[in-house]
């Protein structure tokens, strides 16, 4: 597998008059409507360049320190509820061997019991991030931060179950992302009502999520509390999460062989 090059990681993350995110770039302005300002790095660099078996903890600490040492700025900036070195802990805890405590645990915050099919699973979790919603009238940065830690505590959850299908401790066959389109979970319907979305809310392809969401980096971005992460919390809560919600042809496609063949004359 590839390494991540320091010098690679510090051009994603550095925070100049924007601050930059694994593939994101967007403006810090609190008030404003987080827009993104570049397109997705991993358009071009997929995340398969980025494995996640090659990233160290000191190396996501190198990759961040810039936006760790960035003051706040505003009320709507509350990275101090949530220090890097909790957000490291958080992530790596997640991929380790699992107890059967933490399965329990993870069926009792998806109301599933042991056995569940991978559809009960998906939308089980679905209907779990929606609920992670705040109310509209909430304008709270504490109940925002809450509604953002409950969204990620229900994210894990369903994460280790995928690790561990039916919820079978001996069974660590993670669910592959293949196994959602061979079975047609993801309808078309369903795939565009969420690529409307992302470029009405986000103003971005859907494509460009979809590859953002298997970066290490990206996924603890999100716990940082910030009011450009909270923003992306809340539309993923309700728009399936971090689980796929693309069909796999429209991504290949994106990263692919690249140059279109010529036609015949």
């Amino acid at each position: 597998m590839l390494e991540i090059g320091r010098e690679k990681i510090r051009r994603l993350c550095t925070v100049t008059s924007t601050r930059t995110c694994s593939s994101f770039t967007f403006s810090t302005t609190p008030a404003s409507t987080p827009c993104l300002n570049k397109k997705s790095l991993l358009v071009s660099t997929p995340s398969t360049a980025f494995p996640t078996d090659s990233i160290t903890r000191s190396s996501l600490k190198r990759s961040f320190h810039l936006i760790a040492k960035k003051p706040s700025v505003g009320p709507n900036d509350y990275n101090n509820m949530y220090p890097l070195e909790s957000r490291l802990d958080r992530y790596f805890s997640t991929r380790e061997k699992a107890t059967r405590t933490q399965i329990n645990s993870a069926l009792r915050r998806l109301s599933l019991k042991q056995g569940f099919s991978m559809l009960e699973l998906r939308d089980a979790y679905f209907e779990a991030a929606k609920r992670c919603h705040p109310d509209a009238n909430q304008d709270d940065d504490e109940v925002k931060a809450r509604s953002s830690d409950l969204f990620l505590k229900v994210t894990e959850a369903y994460e280790l179950l995928r690790k561990y299908p039916r919820g079978d401790l001996s069974n660590s066959s993670e669910i592959d992302e293949d196994e959602y389109y061979e079975k047609n979970i993801i309808s078309k319907t369903e795939e565009q009502f969420y690529r409307d979305a992302v470029y009405e809310t986000l103003g971005m392809r859907a494509e460009d999520l979809e590859e953002s969401k298997k970066c290490a980096m990206f996924r603890i971005w999100l716990a940082g509390g910030s009011h450009t992460a909270f923003h992306f919390n809340l539309f993923l809560m309700r728009h399936g999460g971090l689980a796929p919600m693309l069909g796999k042809k429209k991504i290949t496609a994106l990263i692919g062989e690249g140059k279109r063949r010529r036609r015949k004359r």
